[in-house]
């Protein structure tokens, strides 16, 4: 357990469901995630592998739903600097990272639909995330293809609340699938009135949860590991308190681990 003298000052300075990296007395360097969310606030050192929790006072019903509903307003909310990806992005993906995308079902048409690029510097595959009407780059995931290169992910540190990825743009009148990581939603949007919906992890923010209670249909489809069925019944009982009673999909295997045939099935059985 993290002293929380070493990073609850840092998280209470965020705004709710703001994150960030900071240093903490294990070493050198940001090694730190520091954020705050509904529930409190939370931080997690990579390097000791050590996490903390400090949990707000409790919130009545109505405090959550206004608080929600005015969330709204994170969707015209701008950074002082353009997103821009990171120097020495190229298309041309070596093998390792072409396999580890081979694995996900995503193939050459999907990686330049989406634009999925390889950062040699850093050695990793980087994803980006873009605002469907705009076409302007919101965020990027710069993810690790070998299970030793640690951390896994690589994110830009941004206000992330009102940022999620979407496969494609929508009326709203199909289903939502609502996944952890973005390959999974990539593969779920390619069936036929399913968009996939990234929450970029596994806690869904009040701008998250307003987007998704926009569907006709909403299921979700995370991870069957731990942190994966927490998600499950945080989200659904969220979205639940604003009226949209969402459909669960509980698998063995990630969304995106499953062929295109198993996908359309698996989405169309929990109607």
């Amino acid at each position: 357990m993290l002293d929380i003298k070493s990073w609850l000052p840092a998280a209470k300075k965020l705004k709710l469901d703001e994150k960030t990296r900071a240093e903490h007395d294990c070493g050198e360097g940001k090694v730190m995630i520091v954020s705050h969310t509904s529930e409190g606030y939370r931080a997690h050192c990579f390097r000791c592998n050590e996490s903390g929790f400090v949990k707000h006072d409790r919130q009545s019903l109505n405090t959550l739903l206004k608080r929600w509903r005015n969330a709204d307003v994170l969707l015209e909310r701008t950074t002082t600097s353009k997103m821009v990806l990171p120097s020495g992005c190229s298309s041309d993906l070596p093998s390792a990272a072409l396999l580890w995308l081979a694995r996900a079902g995503i193939g050459e048409r999907l990686r330049n639909k989406y634009n999925i690029l390889w950062h040699e510097p850093s050695a990793r595959t980087v994803v980006p995330v873009y605002c469907n009407e705009s076409g302007d780059l919101l965020f990027y995931q710069a993810r690790a293809v070998n299970a030793e290169h640690k951390p896994k992910y690589l994110n830009p540190v941004t206000d992330r609340a009102a940022i999620r990825f979407v496969s494609q743009e929508s009326d709203y009148s199909g289903t939502c699938v609502v996944t952890e990581d973005i390959l999974s939603a990539i593969r779920v949007g390619e069936t036929e009135g399913v968009t996939g919906v990234s929450l970029l992890g596994t806690s869904a923010s009040s701008s998250d949860l307003l987007y998704i209670s926009k569907y006709k249909r909403v299921l979700l489809w995370f991870d069957g590991d731990a942190a994966g069925i927490k998600c499950t019944r945080k989200t659904k009982k969220a979205l639940a308190m604003l009226g949209v009673e969402a459909e669960c999909v509980r698998t063995e295997l990630d969304p995106k681990e499953y062929t295109a045939d198993e996908i359309r099935r698996l989405t169309h059985e929990y109607r």
